[in-house]
């Protein structure tokens, strides 16, 4: 069975550390650039910390289980945005307690928690790589909300096309994927028009 105790305020600290630095680790490989993942935590610091010290709001939870410190649950009640909605911001389970089971257990103590203090509903997000962590989710009943998505664009040369020798016929430009332009077709003088005078 899982219980939840409270962190004291040091071990809160010690515990957003260590997850802002394995936080920002994650990002690049959820298709952020360094300065984007950068701003993204300094801007969760400014929404979390007031004096250096978590916002009552926030809560963090010792998971335990068979009286040993199993885990960590992060969460927080976003009253302000929806009546009754928290947000599941992280939880941990230790790599020694994990595929036991513990981890749905502790999503089943966080709705219990949640509900003795009056919320009555969670959020979380999930990267599209933690497919581990999705399935987990939706085979609780945990429902897709929004898709985010995203595609790096690739990288173009302008090349310079002249078609064929006529001097009736000026270059032009175009832009090619980097790399590409040796497949690029040359255009026909004439092709579907009227040839010109000079050819």
């Amino acid at each position: 069975m899982i219980e939840l105790a409270a962190l004291s305020p040091t071990d809160a600290i010690h515990f957003l550390e260590v997850t802002w630095t394995e936080y920002r680790e994650s990002l690049p490989g959820a298709g952020f650039s360094a300065q984007e993942a950068d701003l993204n935590i300094e801007r969760n610091k400014s929404e979390i910390l007031d004096g250096g010290f978590p916002r009552p709001h926030h809560h963090f939870l010792d998971i335990r289980h068979e009286n040993q410190s199993v885990g960590t649950l992060w969460l927080a009640s976003q009253e302000d945005r929806a009546p009754g909605q928290w947000f599941g911001y992280e939880f941990t389970i230790q790599p020694a307690y994990r595929s036991r089971g513990l981890g749905r257990e502790t999503m089943r103590a966080a709705e219990h928690y949640v509900l003795a203090h009056g919320g009555t509903s969670i959020a979380l997000n999930v990267f599209g790589p933690n497919t581990f962590a999705r399935a987990l989710y939706e085979s609780m009943g945990y429902e897709i909300q929004n898709i985010g998505m995203k595609r790096r664009c690739p990288e173009f040369s302008v090349i310079r096309l002249t078609p064929g020798r006529c001097p009736g016929v000026r270059s032009f430009f175009v832009a090619v994927p980097t790399g590409r332009s040796e497949s690029l077709p040359r255009p026909r003088v004439g092709s579907g028009r009227r040839r010109c005078d000079h050819c």
